[in-house]
């Protein structure tokens, strides 16, 4: 009886552990080395690799294989590192990750949003204005993307994280600042100014505003692959524009990077429980 269930155990463990080398890994991307290095080297046996000029490495937690990758600032690098990371390495999952600006007056640094919806805020169409007239931003109507959501293409406002994410996230116990479920604003703009600011989150009810979240989102879409936003906030400039030693301060970003990084890695645990369960 004894050997029965010693090779019953055996069989179950050589079973997951089959199962995990041949898994498809969750994906996470974050823009700069600030926001990704720590993460890497908290992975198991890290290996780190250079995939078109993108730094990444691969690793496990809990026995499951993640990636974690670098896209660089901005919109265009996002979706390009994106791309390439759904066609190398196949995801199951994917995690946009980073520092964000505060959208709402009661943000404070080292508050986590988690991005149930997210928008692109550079879509915008400008009213016609003669020459010497001058450039009014308030004056502009800002448009619905163009995404492949479903295999169709289509005008669409906001994407959505994974529910299954979501849930995940929620449970996840974080000490360090809120919990917030929020919706994130991306674009190829560092928003400093309140009205602007204001402005943005009167169109799209937004918590806050990253270079990436959005284009990551998208290529997800058209590849299918179930994804998260979760964002870290490092600065509101609704409350305090001047006062670098609260908000805005290079030492405050890496603590904020790293907080955020030890809050997806936490995270990331959870998913791996709900696949291996």
């Amino acid at each position: 009886m004894k050997k029965t269930i010693t090779l019953f155990i055996t069989v179950a463990l050589l079973a997951l552990a089959s199962v995990c080398l041949a898994a498809k890994p969750i994906v996470v991307f974050g823009a700069m080395g600030v926001g990704t290095h720590y993460l890497m080297n908290k992975l198991e046996k890290p290996k780190f690799l250079k995939v078109a000029n993108h730094n990444c490495a691969m690793g496990k937690i809990d026995g499951y294989p993640v990636g974690v990758m670098s896209t660089h600032m901005g919109m265009v690098n996002a979706a390009s590192a994106a791309t390439i990371a759904m066609e190398k390495f196949k995801p199951l999952y994917a995690l946009s990750t980073g520092t964000a600006g505060a959208h709402r007056d009661q943000l404070r640094l080292n508050d986590i949003i988690l991005c149930d919806r997210m928008c692109n805020s550079n879509v915008y169409v400008s009213e016609p204005r003669p020459r010497g007239a001058g450039s009014n931003g308030n004056d502009w109507s800002y448009e619905d993307s163009e995404i492949c959501l479903n295999n169709q293409w289509d005008r669409i406002r906001y994407l959505r994280s994974d529910a299954k994410l979501m849930a995940i996230a929620k449970n996840t116990p974080y000490s360090k600042g809120l919990l917030v479920v929020g919706t994130s604003t991306s674009g190829d703009v560092w928003n400093r100014e309140c009205d602007e600011i204001d402005f943005i989150r009167s169109n799209f009810n937004t918590h806050c505003e990253d270079m990436e979240t959005f284009a990551i989102a998208s290529v997800c879409a058209k590849y299918g692959v179930p994804m998260m936003g979760v964002r870290i906030i490092c600065n509101n400039e609704l409350v305090n524009v001047t006062n670098e030693n609260v908000f805005g301060a290079e030492d405050f970003y890496v603590t904020s990077a790293n907080n955020c990084q030890d809050y997806v890695y936490d995270v990331i645990k959870g998913i791996v429980k709900s696949i291996k369960h």
